[in-house]
């Protein structure tokens, strides 16, 4: 099963400070407590290369958390995972940091890793996620129907991407306190910051995607991510 945490530095902190705390201390007693653990890896943010994200939606939605990390975990159950952050999470609490951990469903669209990896056997530099809310009052499966239908336009439009990942929120796991979950969250990855540039090739493209999107998502967010600590159970 996989688990994905997002967390937030708290307001005023070092980000760098706070991710490197992250990777040195919490994320080696997370793996060291972990019950059931196959895999992790920590991915920290990096400012944006070339063109900047865009934010669709209400600025106050949860998608827009400016998030600073991502744990992508998994464990044989899922109550394997709730032992372990059982144990771990009171240091993200006395940071005060903003977090919130979910199940979640990986649907591979496009390229499997393996395939990514390119002539050095490096996974790409640049990896963009995007939380994601949907519209309000959209029934769950009529948000995923659209999602699903979503694939082949995006495939289309963003050719420049080498990796499409969507992951569906199947539970709420844990979170902080005043903190909101997303619905579910879109990971891609380019081999360059010209592919990335090229994520919408025109403007006809950004308004394929967005008239697209507008049926189910009600607000979205990027940030840009790298794999930086990868640990196996």
């Amino acid at each position: 099963m996989k688990f994905t945490t997002f967390v937030a530095a708290p307001s005023g902190e070092d980000v760098p400070a706070f991710q490197t705390w992250f990777t040195t201390d919490y994320f080696q007693r997370f793996v060291e407590a972990g019950v059931g653990l196959a895999s992790a890896v920590v991915r920290l943010s990096q400012p944006a290369p070339g063109q900047l994200p865009e934010r669709r939606g209400d600025p106050s939605d949860p998608a827009h958390v400016a998030y600073h990390v991502m744990l992508e975990s998994w464990f044989v159950t899922a109550e394997d995972f709730r032992r372990t952050v059982r144990l771990v999470e009171p240091l993200l609490r006395s940071k005060d940091a903003t977090f919130v951990s979910y199940r979640v469903t990986p649907m591979l669209e496009k390229d499997p890793r393996f395939a990514e990896a390119g002539n050095e056997g490096a996974r790409p530099a640049l990896t963009y996620v995007t939380p994601v809310s949907w519209r309000a009052g959209l029934p769950g499966a009529e948000a995923r129907r659209h999602w699903d239908e979503h694939v082949s336009t995006a495939l289309r439009v963003h050719a420049s991407l080498t990796k499409y990942e969507r992951n569906w929120v199947d539970e709420v796991m844990s979170w902080s306190e005043g903190a909101t979950p997303v619905d579910g969250y879109a990971d891609f990855s380019f081999r360059t910051v010209e592919d990335w540039d090229q994520f919408f090739p025109d403007e006809a493209a950004r308004l394929e995607i967005a008239q697209d999107i507008a049926n189910f998502i009600q607000s979205g967010s990027g940030v840009f991510l790298g794999d930086v600590v990868v640990a196996h159970g």
